[in-house]
């Protein structure tokens, strides 16, 4: 295998590793969220 397709190869790795970083970055900001509403809307009685 040639060193630019390598190269090439590792470029795309390295952007779909940064999209799943971000997703994965997304999925805990929006369970934060989420938990954050469930305890306003079912703990205010505690």
């Amino acid at each position: 295998m040639k060193i630019k397709e390598q190269d090439r190869i590792i470029e795309h790795l390295n952007a779909q590793l940064l999209e799943a970083s971000n997703q994965a970055r997304l999925c805990r900001m929006n369970n934060d969220v989420s938990l954050a509403i469930y305890y306003d809307n079912n703990m205010l009685d505690v």
